[in-house]
């Protein structure tokens, strides 16, 4: 038998998914008909790209990366889900990710924080960049973290820890550190 905790995470999963794919995406494709429409997105329009990109579990199971790019591009740079301006100069960023999702768009300002996603994954790594302002999207400030989207076409990227395994005890005390549940 699932337990009560099991069968109320399987549902926030599948209500997750369920928004991603049947309403977050279709919106998502508006807003791409928009810009090739109008060349640009309206105001109201702009807001619900940095809200509907963190409403994905796994954003890039709703559009390619290059969909998303361009309709970060097309908002203009957003701190916390409203227009900010670009930050001034590159920043030195960190992932957490395996081999095949090095290039993704979602980094670390802490390189705590990309140890503990890696350690999440069978093999695991922390990989760096510096990221220039340009292919910086928007910032999204959560509890635990700041979140920074980023342009990864063609990002050039430096493996600085080639596998990340910690050990239990570890992993829950960079967890408690950071606030997060492993």
């Amino acid at each position: 038998m699932v337990g009560g905790d099991s069968v109320a995470e399987f549902g926030a999963q599948l209500l997750e998914r369920f928004v991603a794919h049947h309403v977050v995406g279709p919106v998502l494709g508006l807003l791409l008909d928009e810009i090739h429409r109008r060349g640009a997105l309206g105001e109201a329009a702009r807001a619900l790209v940095p809200r509907a990109f963190d409403s994905c579990p796994r954003p890039s199971e709703v559009l390619e990366v290059e969909a998303w790019v361009s309709l970060f591009r097309a908002s203009g740079f957003s701190r916390d889900w409203r227009p900010a301006p670009r930050p001034d100069g590159a920043r030195r960023l960190f992932r957490g990710a395996t081999p095949a999702g090095v290039a993704g768009m979602c980094w670390s300002t802490d390189v705590a924080v990309a140890r503990w996603y890696a350690a999440k994954r069978p093999g695991g790594m922390v990989v760096s960049a510096e990221v220039e302002p340009e292919r910086q999207l928007a910032e999204l400030g959560l509890d635990w973290e700041r979140l920074v989207v980023v342009d990864p076409i063609g990002l050039d990227v430096e493996v600085i820890e080639p596998r990340v395994e910690l050990l239990v005890a570890e992993r829950e005390a960079l967890a408690r550190r950071l606030g997060v549940w492993t």
